[in-house]
C-alpha cells in the first residue's frame, strides 16, 4: 500500500469488500511503516554514496580526456607544469588563510550537478516537494531533500486551541518539534531554491565533495540563491552551465511566436516567413 501512496484505509476497504479478516491495527501499521522508512533510507544513502564516487571518477576521466598534452611540445608541458605549481601555491595560501569549509578548497573531489524538483500538485499551491541533485556525468541521483510547508498536528492543534504564540502552544510545540513535518516557510515556488542550497551546504560534510558547477534549467533564481549562500566559502565560486535542451525550448518558442506574428508579412526577399523552401 505504501508503494502506491495509500494508507491503512485502503487495505481496510479492500478486506471489507472481499469479506477478508481485518488487516493490522493502526499501531502495528505505524511500527511497520517506520521500519520500512529506516531500511529505505539506509539503502538510498548507500546507493547515493556509490553514485557520488562514480561521479567523481567520471569527472576525473572527463577532465583527462578534455586536456590532452602533446609530449613533443616541451614548451607546453613546461608551461602546464608552472601553472600547476602556481595553482598549488595559491591553494596552499588560501587554505592557510581560511577555515572550514574554505580549508577544503584544494580538494580534488569537485563535481558538477544539476538540480531538479517535483511537487505533490501542479502549480504554486503544493504543500510538499521533493528535490534532487543529479550528477552531470553519471545522471544518477546524489542527494535528495524533502520540504513541506504543512503539518497536520500543528493545524489540528491551532483549530482546537487557537493560534500559535500562547504559552500553552509553546509548551506543546517544544514537545512536538522533533516530529513536526513542516520544515519550510514560504511559497511553494521558493522550495526548490531552498532545498538546492541546503544540498550544496551539506555536500562536504555528507560526501566530502564540492559541487563546483550547476547545470541550470533556465531559472536563474536558484543559482542566484546558491551564489548568495556561498556554500564553500569565498574562495570557491560555483559556476553555471546552461542546459541546451532548455535553450532550444526557449529559442523554439520565440521563433514560433515570431512566425505567428509576421506570417502574413512580405519580407525583403518578397517571400513570407513560412511555406515551402523556408
Amino acid at each position: 500500500m505504501r508503494i502506491v501512496g495509500g494508507g491503512l484505509e485502503i487495505p481496510r476497504s479492500f478486506c471489507g469488500v472481499m469479506d477478508f479478516p481485518a488487516p493490522v491495527q493502526n499501531s502495528s501499521f505505524t511500527k511497520i511503516r517506520k521500519q520500512l522508512l529506516n531500511v529505505t533510507c539506509d539503502v538510498a544513502h548507500k546507493f547515493m554514496s556509490d553514485a557520488v564516487e562514480e561521479e567523481i571518477k567520471l569527472t576525473q576521466n572527463s577532465s583527462k580526456e578534455t586536456v590532452e598534452v602533446d609530449d613533443s611540445n616541451q614548451e607546453a608541458i613546461h608551461r602546464l607544469s608552472i601553472e600547476n605549481l602556481e595553482q598549488e601555491d595559491m591553494s596552499e595560501n588560501e587554505s592557510e588563510l581560511t577555515n572550514t569549509p574554505d580549508e577544503v578548497v584544494a580538494s580534488t573531489r569537485n563535481i558538477g550537478v544539476q538540480g531538479d524538483g517535483t511537487w505533490q500538485r501542479r502549480g504554486h499551491r503544493s504543500y510538499n516537494g521533493v528535490f534532487t541533485s543529479i550528477g552531470q556525468e553519471s545522471g544518477k541521483i546524489l542527494d535528495i531533500d524533502v520540504l513541506s510547508s504543512y503539518c497536520l498536528q500543528c493545524n489540528l492543534y491551532e483549530k482546537i486551541h487557537g493560534s500559535e504564540g500562547t504559552p500553552e502552544w509553546q509548551e506543546w510545540f517544544s514537545a512536538h518539534l522533533p516530529s513536526c513535518t513542516k520544515n519550510h516557510i514560504g511559497s511553494s515556488g521558493s522550495m526548490e531554491s531552498s532545498a538546492i542550497v541546503d544540498i550544496f551546504r551539506r555536500s562536504v560534510e555528507k560526501y566530502d565533495v564540492k559541487y563546483v558547477s550547476y547545470l541550470g534549467d533556465g531559472d536563474f533564481s536558484t543559482f542566484s540563491k546558491i551564489l548568495e549562500a556561498k556554500p564553500y566559502g569565498n574562495h570557491v565560486v560555483v559556476t553555471k552551465k546552461e542546459c541546451c535542451g532548455h535553450v532550444q525550448k526557449r529559442f523554439g518558442k520565440q521563433l514560433r511566436t515570431l512566425k505567428e506574428k509576421i506570417k502574413s508579412k512580405i519580407l525583403s526577399d518578397r517571400k513570407k516567413i513560412g511555406g515551402k523552401g523556408r
